[in-house]
């Protein structure tokens, strides 16, 4: 059968802005709400889910960056600003296997109200539950 990309979208709330993300591209795409372009980002690995908390930051699973798909990139989770689109963390999916092409790690991401992050892994079908180890 034939599958449609993988393209996710947000308007972001108080602002004009709209994101538009494109797995198969390795992007964000920010756009006006006219549909201007505004800019990419491409830091935030080869996105499968993302998530925005109250505090405007965004966090992007990354479960398919490998050797053939996204060459020189790490699976896990990007955590950042979204309103600059800066990384300030990162979650490595430690079991990845970069010469596995199934995407193996976190699909998506979300973050509950006492900050506890959470990843949904297709192939282990497996809900992970990531706990911070320092600040």
């Amino acid at each position: 059968p034939s599958w449609a990309p993988f393209l996710l979208f947000r308007v972001e709330p108080n602002s004009i802005r709209l994101q538009l993300w494109y797995r198969y591209n390795n992007r964000i795409q920010l756009f006006d709400q006219d549909g201007t372009y505004i800019n990419q980002w491409t830091q935030f690995g080869r996105p499968s889910g993302i998530f925005f908390d109250e505090h405007d930051k965004i966090y992007v699973a990354d479960s398919e960056s490998d050797v053939e798909q996204n060459p020189g990139w790490e699976m896990g989770i990007r955590i950042g600003d979204a309103n600059l689109g800066w990384v300030h963390e990162f979650v490595l999916y430690a079991p990845g296997d970069p010469f596995v092409i199934r995407g193996t790690g976190a699909e998506f991401v979300a973050v509950d109200a006492a900050g506890n992050m959470y990843g949904g892994e297709p192939v282990p079908r497996n809900l992970q539950k990531y706990a911070r180890v320092r600040p």
